[in-house]
């Protein structure tokens, strides 16, 4: 079973792969998970800016073809 990483701070390496301290096992390791976790978050902020910008861009032009 994997364990579920609720708090991700301070990812330590340990045989190539990045380990965090997991609060809820008993300070016990948490494996990757944790840091693709931390990766998604990314991606929605980056597709969130991006669907900003388009709607930004639409109201610009449709102001701009309005005058």
């Amino acid at each position: 079973m994997v364990e579920v990483c609720f708090f991700c701070t301070k990812p330590f390496k340990e045989d190539d792969q990045v380990f965090t301290p997991n609060i809820y096992s008993g300070g016990g390791k948490c494996h990757v998970t944790c840091y693709r976790q931390k990766r998604k978050k990314g991606i929605k902020i980056a597709i969130i800016i991006l669907v900003v910008g388009l709607i930004l861009t639409a109201i610009m032009l449709s102001v701009v073809l309005t005058i």
